[in-house]
């Protein structure tokens, strides 16, 4: 008998490539949520165990639609961790105790598969802004930083495609906060997301 996931699998191999990557995200946050939850409920050193098991979240997901599940599950991640607690080195802990996975550290920007509301713009950036510094304070590895980063970047990229004059201000503000050294990684991550279907 198929499960909920297995269905929504299937659901997602009818889908039109242009809406494929939303949906593959909103998958990614769902399963993540529901992973999550379901961890706390049991309680005991499970509800306290801070990591992601990705691998769960992935299987039986088609290679092309894994990194955007991958996202959708960071996105997810961040979502459960800062509830209750908004500080951003919250989220360091799931880092460290998660497997590496780019994707997945690129949603870690986004506290929602859905973009915010644009009076919630500026406040979102920098607290992405104050999770980028405090990873780099606590010596995470460069390859988190930078796809921490990238992440930033693909979020201001899909807020500044959006055409709202304040979302692109915000933009402006949280792409000139970033160190030089990781403005590289923020441009490749601002084109993807410009160039995301819409």
């Amino acid at each position: 008998m198929k499960t909920g996931a297995d269905r929504a699998r299937s659901y997602l191999e009818l889908l039109p490539p242009d809406v494929r990557p939303q949906v593959a995200r909103g998958l990614g946050f769902n399963l993540v949520v529901a992973q999550l939850d379901r961890r706390k409920r049991e309680g005991g050193d499970r509800a306290k165990d801070r990591s992601v098991d990705l691998d769960a979240v992935l299987v039986g997901f088609a290679e092309r639609d894994r990194a955007e599940v991958a996202r959708g599950a960071g996105s997810g991640a961040r979502f459960l961790r800062t509830t209750g607690d908004p500080r951003p080195e919250t989220i360091l802990d799931t880092i460290r105790a998660t497997a590496l996975d780019p994707a997945f550290l690129e949603g870690l920007m986004w506290p929602n598969t859905i973009l915010p509301l644009s009076e919630n713009v500026p406040d979102l950036l920098r607290w992405n802004a104050r999770l980028i510094e405090a990873a780099v304070a606590e010596d995470l590895d460069p390859e988190v930083v930078g796809r921490l980063a990238r992440g930033q970047g693909f979020l201001c990229g899909l807020l500044s495609r959006r055409g709202i004059r304040r979302d692109r201000a915000a933009v402006d503000e949280a792409l000139s906060m970033l160190a030089p050294e990781l403005r590289a990684n923020a441009a490749r991550g601002f084109e993807e997301g410009r160039a995301e279907p819409r």
